[in-house]
């Protein structure tokens, strides 16, 4: 699909609006409200009528706020505990292990979306303590990704 469809639905008396930007036989991108989805598509005999009401759309994880600076000198977000996905896309590749010293701004991983690679890089100093995703994983906006130690 080359051009975006955009639905109007309401579930449970409420409206969502609905854009479907890319669609392949194993996944979309569609927007929800503004707020934008990579959606696995399961294979399947098409749908008639539904088998049971539809849910709604769960809202999206609440956003931390920004840590507060750190002492002078150092890079801004010095207090980062957690690296999240900052939209959502597919984990192409990997550039760390647990244990890795990373410098601020140092390549933690390469995110595919909307057919662009994004690099996603450290907000601070440290040392990577924990990565929960593996290459090519789909994440959602705001997924955890790495913790620091």
């Amino acid at each position: 699909m080359t051009t975006k469809q955009r639905l109007r639905v309401t579930i449970k008396d409420k409206p969502y609006t609905i854009e479907v930007e890319q669609l392949t036989a194993s996944m979309a991108s569609v927007t929800v409200n503004g707020t934008p989805y990579l959606v696995h598509i399961e294979a399947g005999e098409p749908v008639v009528a539904p088998a049971a009401p539809a849910q709604p759309i769960p809202a999206p994880a609440p956003r931390t706020p920004p840590a507060p600076p750190g002492p002078p000198g150092s890079p801004a977000g010095a207090r980062v505990e957690q690296v999240h996905a900052p939209m959502p896309g597919i984990v192409l590749n990997i550039a760390v292990r647990p244990g890795d010293h990373v410098d601020f701004g140092q390549r933690l991983c390469s995110l595919e979306a909307m057919k662009m690679n994004n690099a996603i890089r450290s907000p601070r100093d440290g040392v990577i303590a924990t990565i929960h995703v593996t290459e090519g994983q789909t994440v959602l906006h705001h997924d955890l990704l790495f913790t620091f130690q």
